[in-house]
């Protein structure tokens, strides 16, 4: 269940990292470098606030909950979700970035909780083996999958349904 979860939260992260300049430049008026600077900037910062707020919670909660490590990983995903939609339907650059920065710091809450899961178990003598075979499934397949198959999606419609494909994604990840 870690690699399929893992799988969709991959697909959709890789999904919004290599379509989402170009859906800003399309549907929000961003320019071009204006896009992958501020979506960057959003991102990381987002993202290592994200990376600590979810590992914190996470020991925090597996203190008091065996499965409080997955449940952080699914709640983060899961909440992450409406701040994306709406920044898929906002107007203006200014909602957009704010909602894409909330959802990205949702997003990212998982990092922390899935490693310590995978360590969780895998005997001790396995942690290396568990966490090198997690990332090539993740990475060989839902890296690869993502930008053409939210490419086929916005080539036949557009890329605004596009985007839907990786919004299923992280909720299938975060259920």
């Amino acid at each position: 269940m870690v690699l399929v979860g893992g799988w969709f939260v991959t697909f959709a992260a890789y999904a919004f990292i290599f379509w989402g300049p170009a859906f800003v430049y399309i549907h929000k008026g961003f320019g071009l470098r204006e896009a992958g600077l501020t979506l960057g900037l959003s991102l990381t910062v987002a993202g290592v606030l994200g990376i600590m707020a979810g590992a914190a919670l996470a020991d925090r909660l597996s203190r008091v909950y065996p499965c409080g490590r997955v449940l952080v990983v699914a709640l983060g995903l899961l909440l992450g979700v409406p701040f994306l939609y709406w920044a898929l339907h906002s107007s203006g650059k200014v909602v957009f970035l704010a909602l894409f920065f909330v959802a990205c710091f949702f997003m990212t809450w998982y990092h922390g909780p899935l490693t310590a899961t995978l360590h969780d178990l895998t005997p001790a003598r396995a942690h290396a083996t568990a966490l090198g075979l997690y990332y090539f499934v993740v990475n060989l397949l839902a890296v690869a999958l993502a930008p053409p198959l939210v490419g086929t999606v916005a080539d036949r419609y557009d890329l605004h349904t596009g985007m839907y494909l990786a919004l299923v994604a992280q909720v299938a990840g975060g259920l």
